[in-house]
């Protein structure tokens, strides 16, 4: 088993969808650590994520997330905030 241990990051970015109006922004699931873990899972090797997340909608949005791609996120905390990053280049889907 891998314990990832990082700080998870969310990404904004432009829409290149076509519905443009209705969804003008993505967001991106990152971090160095929460990648890493998703290709650990990708590859079937055990793999926890560890990071400390506000207890929120959000929050259990993005763990869910996390697990169906088949990492472990039980070790995750509810304290704190997290980071968001904007960035104006579109993100490609």
């Amino acid at each position: 088993m891998v314990l990832c241990l990082g700080e998870l990051l969310l990404r904004i970015s432009p829409s290149v969808i076509r519905e443009e109006e209705k969804h003008p922004m993505l967001l991106f699931v990152g971090g160095a650590e929460a990648n890493v873990a998703t290709a650990l899972a990708g590859w079937d090797v055990p793999v926890r994520y560890m990071t400390a997340l506000p207890d929120n909608f959000m929050s259990h949005h993005v763990i869910r997330y996390l697990s169906v791609k088949g990492i472990d996120t039980s070790p995750i905390l509810f304290s704190g905030a997290v980071s968001v990053f904007i960035t104006s280049k579109p993100a490609p889907i």
